[in-house]
């Protein structure tokens, strides 16, 4: 079965605090999540989705 193993409590409670941070940090005229996202996400790219390349 798909996600099997998965701990999706703790997924959820991850995924809660980033969007939380995402906004307390705007709230205060702050990026520094947004650009770690972006960061994460070009190196995504690069290495490409399955980790090709």
């Amino acid at each position: 079965m798909a996600g099997e193993g998965l701990d999706w409590e703790a997924e959820v409670w991850e995924t809660l605090l980033h969007e939380l941070r995402h906004h307390l940090e705007s709230m205060a005229g702050r990026d520094d999540l947004a650009r770690e996202d972006l960061r994460r996400l070009d190196a995504f790219r690069r290495r490409g989705a399955f980790g090709e390349g």
